[in-house]
């Protein structure tokens, strides 16, 4: 989640992302999700932004942009709205990186727990149908044409049946 909300944060803020995502200490330190003490038979676990001035959990509406975009992301994601998602998150590379996050923090198939985020009054639910359904999206059906390289012997080439053959020097076998 706390990787989620820097990316969030910095997609709000226009920060240029590379290959390598690296945030300023000061940028980690202003967006920082901090845990509070969950109550007594609960499993919730109150957060706040570490630049808040407050320690209690995120009971206003505006508490904080970046984990109000969060929390419309998972919303989103949870309920297959693609376009909304994308909208929230404009920059394809961002978008990307966050669906990549969203993923790994979900549980998943068989799992029989969820992950809910409440801002508010606002609150938002995912589970393992999320999981799935963010998988499909990232990764879709594989390309029927694809490229594959075989390293090995050319042993013939047939020009009007567009063939070729090579022998495959690990098995010895021609492919």
């Amino acid at each position: 989640l706390q990787r989620i909300v820097h990316l969030v944060a910095a997609a709000g803020e226009g920060r240029p992302i590379r290959e390598r995502f690296a945030l300023p200490e000061e940028f980690r330190k202003r967006h920082e999700l901090r845990c509070g003490v969950p109550g007594a038979s609960s499993f919730a676990v109150p957060l706040f932004m570490a630049a808040s001035p407050e320690l209690p959990g995120l009971d206003r509406d505006d508490e904080s942009p970046p984990l109000q975009r969060t929390l419309e992301i998972m919303d989103a994601a949870s309920r297959e709205a693609w376009a909304e998602l994308g909208a929230a998150v404009p920059d394809p590379r961002y978008f990307s990186r966050i669906l990549a996050e969203l993923q790994a923090m979900l549980p998943r198939p068989g799992d029989r727990w969820s992950v809910g985020l409440r801002v508010g009054a606002r609150r938002a639910a995912v589970d393992s149908r999320t999981y799935r359904s963010v998988r499909a999206y990232t990764s879709p059906e594989a390309v029927e044409d694809a490229m594959m390289t075989v390293t090995g012997d050319l042993v013939r080439v047939d020009i009007e049946s567009r063939r070729i053959v090579i022998r495959y020097r690990p098995t010895g076998g021609e492919i």
